[in-house]
This record gives structure tokens, C-alpha cells and sequence, in this order.
């Protein structure tokens, strides 16, 4: 119960009103709106991220930390609940902090109702250390206004900052192992093949005239070890390309374009804009081998009868396209299926900051395409 009493004066008399309502309905509706309030600020310091919502009049209302300390020098958090967020931000953004002015606009066209999501990836320069934060905008659904979280991302950028540099480390070593591999076998195998064919060679001289069938013989042996030496050349050059080491990337493709028509009787093309390039010796790599798995992909699978190999340099990138006339698949229906050749395109693609795409459809064929940036240290190719 709750008592309100008055008084007034009447012909020199006091009058008191007292009036007793009953509050008990609106003591029950205040308890479960204070419980809401509790359970609302409950649920956002119980929040890994941290959490700013936003108003339709542009004012903070509620925060996983009011004073807005979680980010220390972060200019898009703000002053506090009651503050106006943009105003806020934009008074402390510095003129020349292009990003955070990039980000403040995307966080605005998301109030504003010209975009449905916003995300900005940065990284903080904190008393505790360099910090990786995801920013994501929302727009607050049924109310108006915005969601604006940010996301802790350092422990999971340095778990991909140390696979990155595992998945070089690998494939540096892989490199050395196929280079070591390579000579070995041209520098040791091959020419013990080659003596071999020699001294079959010499054989034939010491059988008489007469014996035809073991002339005949010794010259298939000699085919056969003949053969098997160029099979053993041209793995070594697959292994390690000498055209790639010493002549660059055009002429490493321009050879393997060759050498892949003459050996599947697949007509090959190779186009080249802008010669020559100059690119790193590690991009040339990557795209080297992203042509030899490419190419091995359509002699294993396609049943194509023409191949075309690109290689363009544009808007500070170059760019690698195997393109085939065969068969084709569905990239979505295989994605999960992808072996280990792509998963290692991939792989060597994103070492030096580049993308892989697959564009295929059944029966029109396939066109697989590396795009690397070119900011590092040049080398004439």
C-alpha cells in the first residue's frame, strides 16, 4: 500500500485528504522491469565480446562495460551509456586514420539502413600488446538502432599466423626434397641409364652375323632402357624445372605447355600479356606448380582436347588461367571430396597472399585461376 495525504484551509479550518491506493500491481510490474534491466546486463557481461547498442537518436543505451575501458584507445567505442556514438567517434577519429573513418561510415550506413551487415577486421595498437579485433554491425531488429560488437581475435590470428607459417615451412621443405630428389636422378640415375645404353649398344658387335634374334634382342633392351631414361629425365624435370631456375616463369610455362601436348596429344596453348614479368622467385613457384597440377588434372580427368595456359599482369597482380574444353564437374559437389592435388594448390596459392578459384560445369569443361599480388621484392623472369 502507499499513503498520499494533503491538506488545505476552509473557513479558517485545516482539512487533510489522505488517499491509501493499492500499488501492489505496479511494485510487481517495477520488480519484473528491474529483473529485465538485471537479466539484460547479465547477459552482456556474460558476453565474450564486447557489446554496444546503439539507439535510433544515435545514443549509446547499454554496454558490456559502461565506461567502455575494455578497448583503451580504441576511437570507435565511444564515452559511455547516454553518449552519441558518431558524434563521439568522429570527434576522435584523427583526420588522416582512414580506416577508422572507413569503419565509422560502415557502422552509420548500417544505422542509416543502406546496408544489413557490417564487418571490419583491425588491429589496435594496446598498452597490453598489438590486439586483433573483428568489428561487426547489426541492426538492432524490432527497435532501431544498431548492434555493435567486437570480437578478441589475436589468440585465433596467431593460431593462422602460425599455420601459415608451418604450411610455408612444409612446403620450402617439400621443395628441397623434390630439388635434392631431381638430381639425383638426372645426375645419377639417368646417366647410369645412359651408360647403360651405351654398352647395349656395344653388345650388338660382339653377336655374329648369323644370330638375328639375339641382335634383335639387345636393340629392345636398348629401346627399353632408352625409354626408360626419358621417363626418368622428365620426372626430374617435373620434379625441379631448370627452365623456371635459370630462363623464369615464362619460358618454365612455355615448355610445359609444350611438352604436356606432345606427351597426351592434347593440343596446349600458352598466351603470355605484358612480357616479360618480373615477380618473385616464390610466386613463380606457386604458379608454376599450380600449372603442373592443373594440367595433371586434365590428362587424368577432363578427356579434354584442348588446353590454354594464361599468364596476365594487371592492377598489381598476376594471374594464372588453365583452361580446358573437357568434361567438367559441379566445384560445390566435389568440394568436399578435393584431393590432395588441390588442397596443395591452395595451399602454395595462399603462402604468397594469393586466391584459387575453380569455375566448372559438366560438359563445358574447367578453368582453374591463380591471382597473386605482386608486392614483393621483384626478379626479372
Amino acid at each position: 500500500m502507499e499513503i498520499d495525504i494533503s491538506q488545505a484551509q476552509k473557513g479558517g479550518c485545516k482539512l487533510f485528504t489522505a488517499i491509501i491506493p493499492d500499488i501492489t500491481e505496479r511494485t510487481r510490474s517495477e520488480d519484473i522491469l528491474r529483473q529485465g534491466e538485471d537479466l539484460k546486463t547479465a547477459i552482456l557481461e556474460s558476453l565474450d565480446n564486447k557489446v554496444v547498442v546503439v539507439d535510433t537518436r544515435g545514443l549509446i543505451v547499454a554496454s558490456t562495460d559502461r565506461k567502455f575501458e575494455f578497448v583503451a584507445g580504441n576511437p570507435l567505442l565511444g564515452k559511455g551509456v547516454g553518449t552519441n556514438y558518431f558524434e563521439t567517434c568522429r570527434k576522435e577519429i584523427g583526420e588522416n586514420d582512414s580506416e577508422a573513418t572507413k569503419a565509422l561510415d560502415g557502422a552509420r550506413a548500417v544505422f542509416d539502413g543502406k546496408r544489413d551487415h557490417f564487418e571490419w577486421d583491425y588491429a589496435p595498437d594496446l598498452a597490453s600488446g598489438k590486439s586483433c579485433l573483428l568489428m561487426s554491425v547489426t541492426p538492432l531488429k524490432g527497435h532501431g538502432g544498431i548492434v555493435i560488437s567486437f570480437q578478441d581475435m589475436t589468440a585465433r590470428k596467431r593460431h593462422e599466423t602460425a599455420i601459415h607459417e608451418l604450411s610455408g615451412r612444409l612446403i620450402n621443405a617439400q621443395e628441397q626434397e623434390r630439388t635434392r630428389i631431381a638430381r639425383e636422378l638426372h645426375d645419377n640415375v639417368n646417366q647410369q641409364l645412359a651408360v647403360l645404353a651405351i654398352e647395349l649398344q656395344q653388345l650388338e658387335r660382339f653377336f655374329p652375323e648369323a644370330s638375328s634374334e639375339g641382335c634383335e634382342q639387345v636393340r629392345s633392351t636398348w629401346k627399353k632402357a632408352h625409354e626408360l631414361s626419358m621417363e626418368v629425365q622428365q620426372l626430374s624435370h617435373q620434379l625441379h624445372s631448370a627452365k623456371l631456375e635459370h630462363l623464369g616463369i615464362v619460358a618454365a610455362l612455355r615448355g610445359l605447355s609444350r611438352e604436356f601436348g606432345a606427351q597426351h596429344n592434347i593440343a596446349s596453348e600458352f598466351q603470355c600479356r605484358q612480357e616479360p614479368l618480373l615477380i618473385d622467385s616464390e610466386v613463380a613457384l606457386a604458379l608454376f606448380r599450380v600449372a603442373q597440377e592443373a594440367l595433371r588434372n586434365v590428362a587424368k580427368h577432363s578427356h579434354a582436347t584442348k588446353v590454354r595456359i594464361e599468364l596476365v599482369r594487371e592492377n598489381g597482380k598476376v594471374a594464372l588461367r588453365v583452361s580446358d574444353d573437357g568434361a567438367g564437374f559441379d566445384p560445390e559437389g566435389a568440394s568436399s571430396q578435393s584431393g590432395l592435388g588441390m588442397t596443395s594448390m591452395r595451399e602454395r596459392v595462399g603462402f604468397v597472399g594469393g586466391t584459387l578459384s575453380i569455375r566448372s560445369k559438366p560438359s563445358v569443361g574447367t578453368q582453374v585461376e591463380a591471382v597473386i599480388p605482386v608486392k614483393r621484392k621483384a626478379v626479372a623472369a
